[in-house]
């Protein structure tokens, strides 16, 4: 974990924290004091069996767990959202150091074009760089590449 010069979110002092530290020691302490109050006092109590709103639909829902937020059928789509979301936000922070090692196998080669000789980032098979190349070949090789079918086909029926 590293630790870097953070900037408390309540008082603006300059401290050393981890990724995750918003507040100061002091503003920490603060808050931590003001939670076990409310807590003390039973602000923050939520029991199993609970009658609960659903936080995406609104929806009515027995209370399964202290952490829950969602109904049953809410719970898998908004686990599958945040999930992406953080996903992604990782990926975004990270992608010049994902990307080169990710990705190096699936970088073609520039390839060269049969017809004329044109570089071309090769994204399949192709020999050709574009459809009037693609024609071009085809015309000046149809002989090699169609003619033994042709120629197959031909005598096939003469004989027949």
């Amino acid at each position: 974990m590293a630790i870097y010069d953070r900037i408390c979110r309540t008082c603006g002092a300059s401290f050393k924290g981890g990724p995750r530290a918003w507040y100061c020691p002091e503003c920490r302490r603060d808050r931590e004091k003001e939670r076990k109050k409310h807590y003390n006092r039973g602000e923050f109590a939520r029991h199993i069996g609970q009658i609960c709103l659903c936080e995406n639909c609104s929806k009515e829902y027995t209370l399964e767990s202290g952490l829950q937020k969602y109904c049953p059928e809410c719970q898998p789509i908004m686990h599958k959202a945040k999930d992406r979301e953080k996903s992604l936000d990782y990926y975004n922070k990270n992608k010049n150091k994902i990307n080169p090692a990710r990705n190096e196998h699936r970088r073609a080669p520039q390839a060269i074009c049969v017809v004329c000789g044109k570089e071309f980032p090769r994204v399949s098979r192709a020999v050709t760089c574009s459809e009037e190349c693609r024609k071009k070949y085809k015309n000046e090789n149809w002989n090699d590449i169609y003619g033994k079918r042709y120629r197959y086909k031909k005598e096939k029926a003469s004989k027949e």
